[in-house]
């Protein structure tokens, strides 16, 4: 995210066991919290850091997650496609990986934003819009690797069940984990493989 000219990022670490604290913690850019609260409040916590981020000097918010890359088209950084948008709203397809170098022909349905700060703007659940209308889409697109083998995919589906308040989960957040909700192992490892079964194009991440 550096690479592609972000100054500085801001993160909240929601219970990672990984040693995922100790390693963003030595970059000096970095602005590292911890959460322990009893749910995952996905949005709330975005709309803090969103605002800390300006209230340090913050012009435009990338939202991106741990597992996101984040580039400009055609060549072009982040940072470049930023500096020349002609709204304040930038609209980025999310290309889901299989692997490092296999993508997914079919880009996510839900797109991602990045967004100029505004008093009382609002990113909804997952990040995948702002209260801003309109928006610029093709400029950005963000290059997703969420799974990392069926040990990791079942871990990550069973903690996301877990933190989701169940307000959140009636309204439909995390659909697309919260349907295997109660799944038993046979049911996740169907799902991992109807999620590595998708049609594929070779097109390496270039991290």
């Amino acid at each position: 995210i550096f690479d592609q000219g972000v100054d500085n990022v801001y993160c909240q670490d929601d219970g990672s066991t990984d040693g995922t604290l100790a390693i963003v913690r030595d970059f000096a850019e970095v602005t590292a919290m911890t959460s322990h609260s009893e749910y995952f409040w996905q949005a709330s916590i975005m709309n803090g850091l969103s605002d800390l981020a300006h209230n340090e000097g913050a012009e435009w918010i990338v939202p991106f997650d741990a597992d996101e890359f984040w580039r400009g088209t055609e060549g072009r950084t982040l940072r470049q496609v930023i500096e020349g948008a002609q709204e304040p709203k930038l609209v980025a397809k999310l290309w889901n990986y299989t692997t490092p170098e296999l993508k997914i022909v079919t880009p996510e349905r839900l797109p991602k934003v990045a967004f100029r700060w505004q008093e009382g703007v609002e990113i909804a659940a997952g990040n995948h819009d702002v209260s801003i209308p309109g928006g610029e889409p093709g400029l950005i697109e963000i290059l997703h690797l969420p799974y990392r083998g069926f040990e990791q995919f079942k871990r990550k589906v069973r903690f996301a069940i877990e933190r989701l308040d169940p307000q959140t989960k009636d309204r439909g957040v995390g659909i697309h984990h919260t349907a295997l909700d109660g799944a038993t192992e046979d049911e996740l490892r169907d799902a991992w493989q109807r999620f590595n079964d998708q049609e594929t194009v070779r097109d390496p991440m270039w991290v």
